[in-house]
Protein backbone atom coordinates (compact mmCIF):
# COMPACT_ATOMS: atom_id res chain seq x y z
CA UNK A 1 0.00 0.00 0.00
CA UNK A 2 1.48 3.33 -1.11
CA UNK A 3 1.33 6.07 1.52
CA UNK A 4 0.22 9.63 0.93
CA UNK A 5 3.12 12.05 1.36
CA UNK A 6 3.30 13.32 4.94
CA UNK A 7 1.46 10.36 6.48
CA UNK A 8 4.14 9.42 8.99
CA UNK A 9 4.80 12.98 10.30
CA UNK A 10 1.04 13.52 10.66
CA UNK A 11 0.68 10.29 12.64
CA UNK A 12 3.58 11.27 14.91
CA UNK A 13 1.92 14.62 15.64
CA UNK A 14 -1.36 12.81 16.31
CA UNK A 15 0.21 10.34 18.72
CA UNK A 16 2.16 13.10 20.52
CA UNK A 17 -1.00 15.15 21.08
CA UNK A 18 -3.02 12.11 22.20
CA UNK A 19 -0.33 10.86 24.60
CA UNK A 20 0.12 14.41 25.91
CA UNK A 21 -3.55 14.60 26.87
CA UNK A 22 -3.52 11.12 28.44
CA UNK A 23 -0.36 11.76 30.48
CA UNK A 24 -1.36 15.26 31.63
CA UNK A 25 -4.88 14.23 32.65
CA UNK A 26 -3.75 11.18 34.61
CA UNK A 27 -0.85 13.03 36.24
CA UNK A 28 -3.14 15.83 37.42
CA UNK A 29 -5.60 13.25 38.74
CA UNK A 30 -2.97 11.25 40.64
CA UNK A 31 -1.50 14.43 42.15
CA UNK A 32 -4.95 15.49 43.33
CA UNK A 33 -5.02 18.65 41.22
CA UNK A 34 -8.08 17.69 39.16
CA UNK A 35 -11.60 18.68 40.13
CA UNK A 36 -12.70 16.02 42.63
CA UNK A 37 -16.08 17.45 43.53
CA UNK A 38 -18.91 14.91 43.64
CA UNK A 39 -21.58 16.08 41.20
CA UNK A 40 -24.39 13.77 42.27
CA UNK A 41 -25.41 10.53 43.95
CA UNK A 42 -23.77 7.54 42.28
CA UNK A 43 -21.37 9.64 40.20
CA UNK A 44 -17.58 9.90 40.34
CA UNK A 45 -15.80 12.37 42.59
CA UNK A 46 -15.64 13.05 46.30
CA UNK A 47 -12.60 10.82 46.86
CA UNK A 48 -9.97 11.42 49.57
CA UNK A 49 -7.39 14.06 48.70
CA UNK A 50 -3.64 13.46 48.62
CA UNK A 51 -1.90 10.11 48.75
CA UNK A 52 -4.74 8.15 50.48
CA UNK A 53 -7.07 8.69 47.52
CA UNK A 54 -4.46 8.40 44.76
CA UNK A 55 -5.26 4.81 43.73
CA UNK A 56 -9.02 5.37 43.77
CA UNK A 57 -8.72 8.60 41.78
CA UNK A 58 -6.53 6.85 39.23
CA UNK A 59 -9.00 3.96 38.96
CA UNK A 60 -11.91 6.33 38.42
CA UNK A 61 -9.99 8.21 35.73
CA UNK A 62 -9.29 4.93 33.94
CA UNK A 63 -13.00 4.08 34.00
CA UNK A 64 -14.04 7.04 31.86
CA UNK A 65 -14.81 6.13 28.26
CA UNK A 66 -13.04 9.37 27.37
CA UNK A 67 -9.78 8.04 28.79
CA UNK A 68 -10.18 4.69 27.04
CA UNK A 69 -10.81 6.40 23.70
CA UNK A 70 -7.84 8.74 24.10
CA UNK A 71 -5.55 5.85 25.09
CA UNK A 72 -6.81 3.94 22.05
CA UNK A 73 -5.97 6.86 19.78
CA UNK A 74 -2.56 7.31 21.40
CA UNK A 75 -1.68 3.60 21.10
CA UNK A 76 -3.10 3.08 17.60
CA UNK A 77 -1.52 6.20 16.09
CA UNK A 78 1.81 5.16 17.61
CA UNK A 79 1.38 1.69 16.09
CA UNK A 80 0.55 3.23 12.72
CA UNK A 81 3.38 5.77 12.87
CA UNK A 82 5.87 2.95 13.44
CA UNK A 83 4.54 0.85 10.56
CA UNK A 84 1.70 2.53 8.61
CA UNK A 85 1.85 0.08 5.70
CA UNK A 86 1.09 -3.07 7.69
CA UNK A 87 -2.69 -3.66 7.46
CA UNK A 88 -3.74 -6.92 9.14
CA UNK A 89 -7.40 -7.52 10.10
CA UNK A 90 -6.74 -6.67 13.75
CA UNK A 91 -4.70 -3.55 12.91
CA UNK A 92 -7.52 -2.36 10.64
CA UNK A 93 -10.08 -3.08 13.36
CA UNK A 94 -8.07 -1.26 16.03
CA UNK A 95 -7.67 1.72 13.73
CA UNK A 96 -11.41 1.79 13.04
CA UNK A 97 -12.12 1.32 16.75
CA UNK A 98 -9.94 4.30 17.69
CA UNK A 99 -11.71 6.50 15.12
CA UNK A 100 -15.13 5.34 16.28
CA UNK A 101 -14.41 5.66 20.01
CA UNK A 102 -12.90 9.13 19.81
CA UNK A 103 -15.83 10.33 17.66
CA UNK A 104 -18.36 8.90 20.14
CA UNK A 105 -16.41 10.60 22.93
CA UNK A 106 -16.58 13.98 21.20
CA UNK A 107 -20.26 13.73 20.26
CA UNK A 108 -21.54 12.34 23.58
CA UNK A 109 -19.52 14.96 25.48
CA UNK A 110 -20.88 17.81 23.35
CA UNK A 111 -24.49 16.61 23.49
CA UNK A 112 -24.94 14.94 26.88
CA UNK A 113 -22.15 16.06 29.22
CA UNK A 114 -20.77 19.52 28.42
CA UNK A 115 -24.10 21.40 28.78
CA UNK A 116 -24.39 20.37 32.46
CA UNK A 117 -20.71 20.06 33.37
CA UNK A 118 -19.08 23.46 34.04
CA UNK A 119 -15.29 23.40 33.75
CA UNK A 120 -13.02 24.45 36.59
CA UNK A 121 -9.27 24.50 37.17
CA UNK A 122 -7.22 22.08 35.12
CA UNK A 123 -10.33 20.75 33.38
CA UNK A 124 -10.35 23.99 31.38
CA UNK A 125 -7.25 22.54 29.69
CA UNK A 126 -7.71 18.77 29.80
CA UNK A 127 -11.39 18.60 28.83
CA UNK A 128 -11.05 20.50 25.52
CA UNK A 129 -7.78 18.64 24.87
CA UNK A 130 -9.34 15.18 25.18
CA UNK A 131 -12.86 15.93 23.93
CA UNK A 132 -12.19 18.40 21.10
CA UNK A 133 -8.53 18.73 20.07
CA UNK A 134 -7.57 15.04 19.99
CA UNK A 135 -10.81 13.92 18.27
CA UNK A 136 -10.61 16.67 15.63
CA UNK A 137 -6.92 16.04 14.96
CA UNK A 138 -7.38 12.26 14.78
CA UNK A 139 -10.16 12.50 12.23
CA UNK A 140 -8.34 15.18 10.23
CA UNK A 141 -5.20 13.03 10.03
CA UNK A 142 -7.17 10.00 8.91
CA UNK A 143 -9.26 11.89 6.33
CA UNK A 144 -6.23 13.62 4.82
CA UNK A 145 -3.45 11.04 5.17
CA UNK A 146 -4.96 7.72 6.21
CA UNK A 147 -3.61 5.10 6.18
CA UNK A 148 -6.38 3.66 4.06
CA UNK A 149 -8.01 0.22 3.71
CA UNK A 150 -10.58 -0.90 6.28
CA UNK A 151 -11.74 -3.73 4.00
CA UNK A 152 -12.03 -7.40 4.87
CA UNK A 153 -14.39 -9.73 6.73
CA UNK A 154 -14.78 -9.47 10.50
CA UNK A 155 -13.39 -5.94 10.84
CA UNK A 156 -16.49 -4.42 12.45
CA UNK A 157 -17.08 -7.28 14.96
CA UNK A 158 -13.44 -6.91 16.03
CA UNK A 159 -13.95 -3.15 16.22
CA UNK A 160 -16.46 -3.38 19.07
CA UNK A 161 -14.38 -5.70 21.29
CA UNK A 162 -12.62 -2.87 23.17
CA UNK A 163 -15.83 -0.86 23.80
CA UNK A 164 -17.55 -4.00 25.13
CA UNK A 165 -14.62 -4.62 27.48
CA UNK A 166 -15.04 -1.04 28.72
CA UNK A 167 -18.76 -1.66 29.35
CA UNK A 168 -17.94 -4.71 31.46
CA UNK A 169 -15.19 -2.89 33.37
CA UNK A 170 -17.38 0.17 33.99
CA UNK A 171 -20.30 -1.86 35.38
CA UNK A 172 -17.93 -4.01 37.48
CA UNK A 173 -16.35 -0.87 38.94
CA UNK A 174 -19.82 0.49 39.68
CA UNK A 175 -20.89 -2.76 41.33
CA UNK A 176 -17.90 -2.64 43.67
CA UNK A 177 -17.68 1.10 44.39
CA UNK A 178 -21.29 2.22 43.69
CA UNK A 179 -20.03 5.05 41.48
CA UNK A 180 -20.36 5.58 37.74
CA UNK A 181 -18.64 7.93 35.28
CA UNK A 182 -21.74 9.33 33.56
CA UNK A 183 -25.34 10.12 34.48
CA UNK A 184 -26.72 7.99 31.62
CA UNK A 185 -25.11 4.86 33.16
CA UNK A 186 -25.61 5.82 36.81
CA UNK A 187 -27.23 2.62 38.06
CA UNK A 188 -27.67 4.12 41.54
CA UNK A 189 -30.15 6.66 40.13
CA UNK A 190 -31.61 5.07 36.99
CA UNK A 191 -31.21 1.33 37.58
CA UNK A 192 -29.59 -1.40 35.50
CA UNK A 193 -32.35 -1.66 32.89
CA UNK A 194 -32.23 2.01 31.88
CA UNK A 195 -28.42 2.07 32.03
CA UNK A 196 -28.24 -1.06 29.86
CA UNK A 197 -30.72 0.45 27.40
CA UNK A 198 -28.62 3.61 27.15
CA UNK A 199 -25.45 1.57 26.57
CA UNK A 200 -27.23 -0.53 23.93
CA UNK A 201 -28.28 2.62 22.07
CA UNK A 202 -24.69 3.89 22.09
CA UNK A 203 -23.37 0.51 20.89
CA UNK A 204 -25.84 0.50 17.99
CA UNK A 205 -24.74 4.05 17.11
CA UNK A 206 -21.09 2.96 17.41
CA UNK A 207 -21.64 0.06 14.98
CA UNK A 208 -23.35 2.45 12.57
CA UNK A 209 -20.34 4.78 12.87
CA UNK A 210 -18.06 1.84 12.01
CA UNK A 211 -20.02 1.25 8.81
CA UNK A 212 -19.80 4.95 7.98
CA UNK A 213 -16.02 4.85 8.53
CA UNK A 214 -15.78 1.84 6.25
CA UNK A 215 -17.80 3.64 3.58
CA UNK A 216 -15.72 6.82 3.82
CA UNK A 217 -12.55 4.73 3.64
CA UNK A 218 -13.75 2.99 0.47
CA UNK A 219 -14.63 6.36 -1.09
CA UNK A 220 -11.26 7.87 -0.16
CA UNK A 221 -9.42 4.84 -1.57
CA UNK A 222 -11.32 5.26 -4.85
CA UNK A 223 -10.57 8.99 -5.05
CA UNK A 224 -6.90 8.48 -4.15
CA UNK A 225 -6.59 5.71 -6.76
CA UNK A 226 -8.05 7.96 -9.46
CA UNK A 227 -5.70 10.81 -8.51
CA UNK A 228 -2.69 8.50 -8.76
CA UNK A 229 -3.79 7.24 -12.17
CA UNK A 230 -4.16 10.81 -13.42
CA UNK A 231 -0.74 11.74 -12.03
CA UNK A 232 0.83 8.74 -13.76
CA UNK A 233 -0.89 9.45 -17.10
Amino acid sequence: MKLIKGTRPALWVNTAVAWGGVILTNTITLLGKADNKKTGEGLFGGLPEGTPGMALRGMQQLTYFTMWSNIMVAAVTLMLALNPQKRTPWRKALHMCALMMILVTAVVYAVAIAPTNPLRGWSLVTNPWQHIVTPALTWAVWLIWGPRDMSGPGIIPRCVVIPLIWVGWMFLHGLVFHAYPYAFVNVVRIGYLVAARNILIIIVIAIAVCWVIKGIDRLLMTVTGRDRKRAAA
